[in-house]
């Protein structure tokens, strides 16, 4: 059994090879809607993560399944089921991950599959207390890249969301720029395409975590004819 104490842990588990992964989070007060969003995983060739909050107390079943990762014909198999009972501090359902996220939290496979490399943030979380990150990758293949930040239940800003993220290309080096309008919890899902292609492929989530009560601007408007090769000097 896993005891947690303080409403939230991580379930690492190390793989010979790279898996798909699936869950199931389990207890008797979390609904299904709810339960999703209670668990982010991150798919790494070599591991596999969950990171878990708990807004309950008391006994929760965590189920994972796994599929070879290049097998999308193949059956998900039950690799564990893993007992946790949570005694102290839960965490508020105001602070659970976004809705709708992916099971490709955090650079992981896919993006290491799309030459997608040299991330200044590993991990699947950013915690933020100023409102604003870079986030650096290399882009090898020269993919056109594509950003889309979310919040559930954001209030009105006249402006859409998007405008609060900005690319700088320099070379092969991306930075994504994000300032937030306002305190919670967004997901930025990243997606990718070779420049011949119609379609955009998703390639993994953030979560961007700020906590903060300050509200940032949004950046200028982007368009195509300048999106490579210019440079936002300010506001930074």
């Amino acid at each position: 059994a896993v005891e947690v104490d303080t409403g939230s842990f991580e379930l690492v588990m190390q793989t010979s090879k790279p898996l798909m992964l699936l869950y199931e989070l389990v207890h008797k007060d979390l609904d299904t809607a709810l339960a999703k969003r209670c668990v982010a995983t991150q798919i790494e060739p070599n591991r596999l993560t969950c990171h878990v909050l708990c807004p309950y107390r008391g006994y929760y079943r965590l189920s994972v399944f796994v599929r070879d990762f290049e097998r999308a014909e193949d059956a998900f198999q039950n690799a564990g089921n893993f007992l946790v009972r949570c005694t102290g501090s839960t965490i508020n359902l105001n602070e659970l991950f976004p809705s709708s996220l992916s099971t490709s939290c955090g650079p992981g496979t896919k993006m290491m599959n799309a030459g997608i490399s040299k991330f200044s943030h590993t991990g699947a979380i950013i915690s933020t207390k100023e409102g604003k990150s870079n986030i650096t990758f290399h882009n090898s293949r020269d993919l056109e890249i594509h950003a889309i930040l979310a919040k559930d239940n954001h209030k009105s800003l006249g402006h859409p969301l998007s405008r609060h993220v900005l690319f700088t290309h320099t070379d092969c080096k991306v930075t994504l720029s994000v300032s937030l309008p306002e305190a919670g919890t967004y997901k930025l899902g990243l997606y990718a395409k070779v420049a011949s292609s119609q379609d955009f492929s998703h390639m993994c989530d953030y979560i961007l975590k700020y906590s903060s009560e300050n509200s940032w601007p949004p950046f200028p408007n982007t368009y195509s004819a300048w999106r490579k090769g210019c440079v936002l000097f300010e506001p930074r």
